[in-house]
């Protein structure tokens, strides 16, 4: 019985407020409920990519100290390989095409050009025949020349037609060849590019902090479905830290710029630390884990960062001053 009494002696004195003695709340103080968070940091979130969720394949250990360039996490590339590996293989393809058609048309050009000088070696030679005055000739021999001349010279014509219609088909068929290739390069610099992003390397160097998840109320893991630009990890700046709190819809009144703070971090209850209201959020948000009601961001800028002890994602109580 008197084990009974002790124990709800000591809830009582754990569920009572602290004095104002030892910065505890006083009569109409706001408690609100918050966390640490850097305001400047190496911030990594999920690439753009065609895909609308990524897996998280890989995630560095929170609290993991990286250098700059270290990979921090590592999204499955599902089909993206597959694709990089199909454009590779069709420019092959057609890098090949491209040199046999070329080729080809190189051995086509010979072959009018030769057909054009025998043309033309013919047509020079009819025409002389044809200079011959009518008066030295017989009259059928003369008409004869004549015709020759006529249809050397149409099919010297018609050779010169025919390299020029063959260069412009070559040209064309190189144009259209070139675009596809251009459009197959572009491609697989894209799947490049996408393959890399799927990669999130440190652009400072610090302590990896995992970022939460938006609908579960946790920090983000391996095998997770990550939608575009949702933050994963972070490396924040710890001269940066403040606290990230939120207020329910009818407490917002209370609360302005400038107001003062007392601030007791969950794992040391015991310390108390000082700041001030810097900003209020306008809009409200949802806050899955706390209901459907509206919950406003409150900034609250720290009068001493202890780096010892402090680290982002440490939950806090902040009691605000009454107005």
């Amino acid at each position: 019985m008197g084990a009974r009494v002790v124990l709800l002696l000591t809830l009582l004195l754990l569920l009572s407020p602290p004095s104002s003695g030892t910065g505890g709340t006083y009569a109409g103080d706001l408690v609100l409920t918050g966390e640490l968070r850097a305001a400047e940091a190496d911030r990594m979130a999920a690439p753009v990519t065609e895909a609308e969720e990524l897996q998280l394949k890989w995630l560095i250990a929170e609290g993991s100290q990286v250098e700059i360039g270290q990979a921090v996490a590592r999204f499955d590339h599902g089909r993206l390989r597959e694709n990089l590996d199909d454009q590779e293989d069709r420019l092959e393809e057609l890098l090949q095409q491209q040199v046999l058609s070329e080729t080809d048309a190189t051995l086509r050009r010979l072959d009018l050009e030769l057909a054009l000088a025998r043309a033309q070696t013919a047509r020079a030679t009819a025409e002389l025949d044809a200079s011959v005055p009518e008066e030295t000739l017989e009259g059928v021999e003369f008409r004869k020349r004549q015709l020759e001349h006529e249809r050397r010279k149409h099919a010297e014509e018609a050779a010169k037609f025919a390299l020029v219609a063959q260069s412009e088909s070559q040209m064309a068929a190189e144009a259209a060849a070139g675009l596809e290739i251009r459009q197959v390069r572009d491609n697989i610099a894209r799947f490049e590019r996408e393959l890399d992003s799927l990669e999130l390397r440190a652009k400072t160097s610090g302590i990896v902090v995992h970022e939460s998840h938006p609908w579960e109320g946790r920090k983000f893991r391996e095998g997770d479905n990550v939608q575009s630009s949702w933050l994963v990890a972070s490396i924040p700046e710890l001269h940066s830290l403040e606290v990230e709190a939120w207020a329910a819809e009818p407490d917002v009144p209370r609360i302005h710029a400038g107001q003062k703070a007392s601030l007791h971090l969950d794992a040391y209850p015991a310390r108390a630390f000082h700041g001030r209201v810097v900003a209020l959020g306008l809009a409200g948000e949802s806050r899955q884990m706390w209901g459907n009601s509206p919950y406003y961001p409150v900034r609250i800028a720290l009068d001493v960062v202890d780096a010892r002890i402090m680290k982002p994602g440490m939950s806090v109580r902040a009691v605000l001053e009454k107005r």
